[in-house]
């Protein structure tokens, strides 16, 4: 696993369950040309756009502006790590049943211990990875600050549509 450094993370909580130009259903997540996923659909109402680049804050702006919803910047709220190759997958098939989890999904919310987190597929070139964002406040009490940080845990995954 490999720490990211956010720049600036958003969450817009919609007014509606749904919101024209977003991704549609809870589970859905909007890639990045490289793969990367730049705004994912975790729950009903609620888009986390982390690393928000301009052009997407923008967007989420003007749905504010249009009456829509509200906007968050959520900076330092989690800590995110990719979970890449065969050590990824094999750390995330220890903590729970990842087809049952992302079932006609691209990412879904879950408790890592009493620790809200967020998973999120990623495709890089040509590879299923995945990334994992972590309540800050949680992970500083895990073990370790870098790829053993979650080494030793179990995930309690949330089904929830």
């Amino acid at each position: 696993m490999q720490a990211h450094a956010t720049v600036m993370d958003l969450e817009f909580v919609g007014f509606q369950s749904a919101v024209a130009g977003l991704p549609a259903a809870p589970g859905q997540v909007r890639y990045a040309p490289s793969g990367e996923p730049v705004l994912l659909h975790p729950a009903p109402g609620r888009w986390f756009a982390p690393a928000a680049n301009e052009p997407l804050r923008l967007e989420l702006e003007a749905l504010v502006a249009a009456g829509a919803g509200a906007l968050f910047d959520v900076s330092g709220k989690f800590r995110s790590w990719s979970l890449e190759g065969a050590s990824g997958r094999a750390w995330l098939a220890q903590q729970g049943e990842l087809a049952t989890v992302l079932a006609g999904r691209d990412c879904a919310a879950m408790t890592l211990f009493d620790c809200p987190a967020l998973l999120a597929k990623q495709h890089t070139d040509g590879h299923e990875n995945f990334v994992v964002w972590l309540a800050s406040s949680s992970a500083e009490g895990l073990p370790g600050r870098d790829a053993d940080c979650c080494e030793n845990t179990t995930l309690v995954f949330f089904a929830g549509k």
